[in-house]
């Protein structure tokens, strides 16, 4: 049975120890995990990698603030599609959406293909977080969201210390952020397939959060 959100559940409290002995609490950690990276690395990386193509620092900085500022419609947009197709789809469509748009930004550094990238990437990037915890809501209920919410925010905590230093030695190692963006590109499509592949078959079961 496939990994459900459903209505209200009854408030059982769940510990620590079931959750970490949950194949699926860890399934849906290392995915969100993954994808979150990205907005780290862009929030980091996006003016060098800019600059690094030739455009200007003043216009390098644009884009940083195109990324923010997008970011914050994202829950919005997103929150929106997640009641329609449900957050665990949603959190895939994200995913999806981040690799082909990053691979875009690879192949066309211009500036105004940039700006227009990052908008979608910030859409993407803010989005993320508050799906994420619709994902735990739907799946753990009223007695099980916060202690989720709270371990998985804990254990995703060496994604989000790695992710920019990673990125800044692959690009050491390289002299190109090429590397390091394909690198990120590969976590989004390891994102996309566990969400919508892998714990959608994963014999998840809303309510029963401990097998």
């Amino acid at each position: 049975e496939p990994l459900v959100e459903s209505g209200p559940a009854p408030a059982v409290t769940l510990d620590s120890g079931t959750l970490l002995r949950s194949g699926r609490f860890w399934g849906v950690l290392i995915a969100a995990g993954l994808l979150t990276t990205g907005g780290i690395v862009i929030t980091v990386h996006v003016v060098p990698f800019a600059t690094d193509q030739g455009i200007g620092s003043s216009h390098a900085a644009w884009l940083q603030s195109v990324n923010g500022i997008s970011a914050m419609g994202g829950a919005l947009l997103f929150g929106w599609v997640a009641d329609r197709i449900g957050s665990r789809q949603t959190l895939g469509l994200i995913a999806l959406l981040q690799a082909t748009l990053w691979s875009l930004m690879l192949l066309f550094p211009d500036f105004n293909v940039l700006i227009a990238l990052l908008v979608g990437i910030g859409l993407c990037g803010g989005a993320t977080q508050p799906v994420f915890s619709a994902l735990l809501s739907g799946v753990y209920g009223q007695g099980g969201f916060a202690r989720a919410l709270g371990l998985a925010t804990l254990l995703m905590m060496p994604f989000t210390f790695a992710a920019a230093p990673l990125a800044g030695w692959l690009f050491d190692l390289s002299g190109s952020y090429t590397h390091a963006f394909q690198v990120q590109i590969g976590a989004f499509a390891a994102a996309a397939i566990a969400f919508l592949v892998v714990l959608g078959n994963a014999g998840a079961r809303s309510r029963t959060p401990g097998n």
